[in-house]
């Protein structure tokens, strides 16, 4: 059975993780994730099945291809290993998943584009480097972001203890850092924030 630029694109779709790479770059594009799957499915469902799957799998000449196309924006872009990314931005290279992309609404360049605002400067210099892009969205939680959406409780009544907290917090040097327990959960404050000024 060979695996295809199709079976590449389906398997970076089907990420659990809706932080997934692909679903990413869709997000800065203007075009439409939904049309993009349905072009992806319909042609994946067009490849004979096998039950039960074989042991052992190859790559279709379309896909070595394609992995030879990321392999050159790797060396363009000078990184050591050829991330998701240097695969997503060689999409349009196959003629399949160009079609698809323009179903989509999605040109050459603003996909170009998309994977360079996801990927950002980073360099891919270790095998693990994937997992430090975006780390700040995948293990945080955007509070400015729920308060748009009104999912948090407004904060009334409570300006003068945030005007100190902020005014604590913009300072350069914070001092007197007091390691306080409760239940013997260690936990750090400023115990500036808790002195009179």
């Amino acid at each position: 059975m060979l695996v295809t630029p199709v079976h590449i694109a389906f398997a970076l779709l089907a990420e659990e993780d809706e932080r997934s790479r692909l679903r990413t770059v869709f997000s800065k594009t203007p075009g439409d994730l939904q049309q993009f799957e349905r072009s992806i499915r319909r042609q994946l469902v067009r490849f004979p099945s096998q039950e039960p799957p074989p042991d052992q799998l190859t790559l279709s000449p379309a896909a070595l291809k394609l992995l030879r196309a990321a392999q050159s924006i790797q060396k363009r872009q000078k990184d050591s290993y050829i991330a998701q990314d240097h695969i997503i931005a060689a999409f349009p290279e196959d003629p399949v998943l160009k079609e698809a992309l323009k179903e989509a609404g999605i040109t050459p360049k603003a996909w170009e584009t998309a994977v360079q605002q996801t990927a950002g400067s980073v360099r891919v210099d270790s095998k693990n480097a994937e997992e430090q892009n975006e780390a700040l969205a995948k293990y945080t939680v955007d509070l400015t972001e729920m308060a748009r959406k009104g999912d948090v409780d407004p904060v009334i009544g409570r300006d003068q203890e945030i005007r100190r907290t902020i005014r604590v917090l913009s300072r350069r040097t914070k001092n007197n850092v007091c390691p306080l327990s409760l239940c013997f959960i260690p936990k750090f404050i400023n115990s500036d924030l808790y002195s009179p000024f």
